[in-house]
């Protein structure tokens, strides 16, 4: 198999919904004021977010992906530094109310649905680390 096969140049956020959806996951599908997709999902008892990007000229592009999470409760730097240290991937940080932010970027271009969906589950397993914090 050559790579066109298994693999995508892109994906259009309805697609990425779908991706979702196959996994067992709820996928909301919203627009922001710029008209950019997001994906309303949940994983682990926690709600999250999934923002897409592409070309300016084409919001139904979709090349990479961020997966976000935000909680009231408070972190501090300390926390958030140790959390960073720590892990590769998963960033996480104090907003400028003190709450707590968890990012992941993921690059999509040329990804495989397995891979979009594999994603999804790690960052489950991320997002249920928090209860360390």
């Amino acid at each position: 198999m050559g790579l066109s096969e298994l693999s995508k140049p892109y994906y259009s956020p309805e697609e990425l919904s779908r991706i979702l959806q196959d996994a067992g996951y709820k996928a909301e599908l919203d627009t922001l004021q710029s008209g950019r997709k997001v994906i309303r999902s949940a994983t682990s008892g926690y709600k999250f977010t999934l923002y897409t990007y592409g070309p300016k000229d084409d919001l139904n592009v979709v090349h990479s992906i961020q997966f976000a999470a935000y909680f009231s409760s408070k972190i501090s730097f300390e926390q958030a530094n140790k959390w960073n240290k720590e892990r590769r991937f998963v960033k996480v940080y104090q907003d400028a109310d003190g709450d707590l932010c968890l990012e992941w970027d993921v690059v999509v271009r040329y990804a495989s649905p397995a891979f979009v969906k594999e994603c999804v589950e790690w960052w489950g397993v991320a997002i249920s680390d928090l209860n360390e914090y």
